[in-house]
């Protein structure tokens, strides 16, 4: 019986210390805090896959779920970070992973500017899909969309945009608020929030600086 009980302490042992070199390893791998990198296309920052709503009220339009116009970038670095941010002039400009692209969020006096969010792939399956979305919130906006004569068909139309000589352009005012529905280019269709006030005291401040 001793016998036995010694083998399967033989048998044992060597499956415990592997098991606890594991458990060391992957204790090293979090402590030092491997992450993605952020320019791989896998990546996703927390809470872009399934967006937090703004935990707190908002005096203004909340974009795209958890971007608050006119409301303080403190409230937001916490519960997502971006993966690309500069600094031009009196705004700073921070880039966000999204679902379909991501989201370039300016920033003026530590408060929310604009918001705008770039979709991929530029094509009229995206254009029809935003527009959908949009007109189910906002109702139907005001179309300042222009094409060549010539361009009778989507493919045409398409083909116009991409070359740079046309664009469908969809506008919608609210109060404090304004939102355009962009699609100028082969990249992306660009989704922009605005908040009006904090958009006039910039462009102010820009006058004013003019000689």
């Amino acid at each position: 019986m001793q016998k036995t009980s010694s083998i399967l302490i033989l048998l044992v042992l060597p499956l415990l210390v592997v098991q606890g070199c594991n458990k060391a390893s992957m204790e090293s791998l979090y402590a030092l805090g491997d992450k993605e990198d952020p320019d791989n296309p896998r990546f996703r920052v927390v809470g872009s896959s399934q967006p937090q709503k703004a935990t707190r009220s908002c005096a203004n339009m909340v974009a795209f779920t958890r971007y608050c116009l006119g409301g303080n970038i403190d409230e937001l670095l916490p519960i997502i970070e971006p993966f690309r941010q500069k600094t031009k002039g009196s705004i700073s400009i921070l880039d966000f992973r999204e679902k379909h692209g991501y989201s370039t969020v300016t920033i003026f006096q530590g408060k929310i500017l604009s918001v705008r969010k770039r979709n991929r792939p530029a094509n009229w399956r995206t254009f029809n899909r935003v527009m959908a979305q949009l007109e189910s919130q906002h109702g139907r906006g005001d179309d300042y969309s222009s094409f060549p004569g010539s361009a009778k068909t989507k493919k045409r139309r398409q083909t116009a945009i991409y070359n740079k000589k046309a664009q469908a352009h969809f506008n919608w005012e609210g109060s404090g608020w304004r939102l355009d529905l962009v699609w100028n280019n082969i990249q992306t269709i660009d989704v922009t929030f605005q908040d009006k006030e904090l958009n006039n005291a910039y462009l102010a401040g820009r006058k004013q600086k003019k000689p």
